[in-house]
């Protein structure tokens, strides 16, 4: 059974409109701890003909079962609900059904799942089964540094939309300077057929100090933008205000979902340990915020709730992920211990990406909380 540490707060949650956006604002809920549940199975990716799991890039809930990308191995694992394998497909390759660099993975549709390859620039979809059903290059996203900057991040694929259609982030430049500054990312929708694109949305990627008094040596601290495409649209989160932004299928905001905290302050403890893990060259111009970020991921579940991972500080000793309804009401904060992360949920289970000391990683299959299971 699962170990309640806390209560809903007694406020409800405040709904607003503005301008046919719906926001919903609302304080902390209560936590749920799994870190001391016990597990319903665990798999390790040996099962079938599959190779133990080694850098696992996704793991999503579809109809009756879950997938596992197993980047390490090229393979996409398909198990039953149960854990029972039922297919390992994929290999190492440029043909259909093969990979080159397996960047993720996601649910597409009720019974299938969409895979990306980062070199190949192609998202694959697969059924339930493990049947490679279709392959769509995408050949977007290759805009040029604007003139005048110094460096770019490269434009990033994040996903195929309910319609079909992909939803990539435009390159991102940076320009010269001399005090940190911020560089700002556009959401654009691609149609693969006609290559039409609209730019659905502007977000800021990324904070940089682009210079110092020997000369320019950038380095840039990400701003944690995360996104996860659903069955009606995507949802995205930015910075450090626990806000998440729904949109359309079609770009429209549509929802805003807001939980009341104050962002997590940088302490000098937190920042010696991140500037520790830095080239010693770059020590001396590293951005390091004032406050943490608020999310550094997002995913929808099988029912349609939305689960927001907090920003791990490098002291942390635990995980959490705040769940929200699909209306945006805050249901719950579910907490883990530092090793494990969780990465999809079905009406039943939720599925967790356990990393030992060795780095050896397994999938565990936790009963979903009561709590959870009868919002919807």
């Amino acid at each position: 059974t699962l170990l309640s540490l806390g209560g809903l707060d007694a406020q409800r949650p405040r709904v607003a409109d503005s301008a046919g956006v719906r926001i919903v604002s609302q304080p902390p809920a209560k936590i749920i701890s799994l870190s001391e549940a016990k597990p319903v199975f665990t798999v390790s990716g040996s099962e079938g003909r599959g190779e133990s799991f080694f850098r696992i890039h996704g793991v999503e809930a579809i109809r009756g079962g879950f997938v596992v990308a197993n980047a390490g191995a090229f393979q996409l694992h398909f198990y039953a609900s149960n854990g029972v394998s039922r297919a390992v497909s994929g290999k190492k390759g440029g043909g259909p059904g093969e990979f080159q660099f397996l960047s993720f993975l996601q649910s597409f549709g009720l019974d299938s799942v969409a895979s990306y390859d980062a070199q190949l620039r192609r998202m694959s979809v697969w059924n339930a089964s493990g049947q490679h059903t279709r392959d769509l290059a995408l050949n977007v996203g290759r805009e040029q540094m604007v003139r005048g900057a110094f460096a770019a991040v490269p434009a990033t694929t994040l996903g195929l939309l309910p319609d079909g259609a992909a939803l990539f982030m435009g390159a991102v430049s940076m320009m010269p300077g001399v005090t940190p500054q911020r560089a700002r990312g556009h959401i654009m929708k691609v149609e693969p057929r006609s290559m039409r694109r609209d730019t659905l949305a502007s977000v800021f990627v990324i904070d940089y100090q682009p210079s110092d008094a020997n000369g320019m040596r950038p380095y840039a601290f990400p701003r944690m933008f995360s996104r996860s495409i659903g069955r009606s649209g995507f949802s995205i989160s930015e910075g450090q205000h626990y806000r998440i932004d729904n949109y359309s299928t079609e770009g429209k905001r549509i929802s805003s979902f807001r939980v009341v905290r104050e962002p997590r302050k940088v302490t000098d403890r937190d920042r010696k340990d991140w500037l520790s893990e830095r080239p010693r060259e770059t020590r001396a111009v590293a951005v390091v915020p004032k406050v943490f970020p608020a999310y550094t991921s997002l995913w929808h579940d099988e029912a349609g709730r939305l689960w927001a991972e907090h920003f791990r500080p490098p002291t942390s000793q635990k995980g959490a992920w705040d769940v929200f309804k699909a209306d945006g009401v805050l249901i719950a904060t579910v907490q883990t211990s530092s090793d494990v992360r969780l990465m999809a949920a079905d009406d039943k289970q939720i599925y967790a990406v356990r990393t030992s000391g060795r780095d050896v990683e397994t999938v565990r299959a936790y009963a979903l909380p009561e709590a959870i299971r009868l919002a919807r």
